[in-house]
């Protein structure tokens, strides 16, 4: 089974390397626009293994992405 990692970033010709460039290595990619999309496909956390965020996003920033992000999802360990 790949690992699986989730992109959030504004820019779609960053998203769209970044996904080209870890599909090659094998990895499975899903992406998101804003901060609001990659926290509605982050969901509870379960499914991704590696999330990359854009610190600079319109509307919400990754590092409130991240926070919420953090809040919601399950410990593990």
């Amino acid at each position: 089974m790949s690992q699986r990692m989730l992109i959030s970033d504004d820019e779609a010709h960053v998203r769209r390397m970044m996904r080209l460039t870890l599909e090659t290595a094998g990895y499975e990619v899903g992406e998101a626009g804003d901060g609001p999309q990659g926290l509605a496909a982050f969901g509870d956390g379960t499914t991704w293994d590696v999330v990359l965020l854009d610190q600079k996003m319109p509307g919400m920033d990754g590092i409130e992405v991240l926070r919420r992000m953090q809040a919601g999802a399950p410990t593990h360990g």
